[in-house]
């Protein structure tokens, strides 16, 4: 299994969190890039690596076994200083829609 960074694993979080009902809204769409802009979890990343991201971890979790595969490059990823940053990123995703 390939490894993500920490950035990569929030987003893959968001991702997840958007793709839950089987469809990303464009409220969770925009929501995702605001934070990506704005959260200081991301100063070092760059925004045109987001739907590459993005793109990626939908791709994951289409396969078999997908939504695991994705869990477990999150938990390997993040590092523990994030994880309530993650379930907050969740939070904010599910309210959006």
């Amino acid at each position: 299994m390939s490894t993500i960074s920490p950035e990569h694993a929030l987003i893959y979080i968001m991702v997840t969190m958007s793709a839950v009902d089987r469809a990303m809204s464009d409220n969770e769409l925009r929501d995702i890039g605001t934070i990506v802009k704005t959260l200081p979890a991301f100063r070092d990343f760059h925004e045109e690596k987001l739907i590459p991201a993005a793109r990626e971890c939908a791709s994951i979790l289409q396969e078999d076994g997908g939504l695991d595969a994705v869990f477990g490059l999150v938990k390997d990823a993040l590092p523990v200083r994030l994880r309530e940053t993650g379930y907050a990123l969740a939070v904010e995703i599910a309210a959006a829609d």
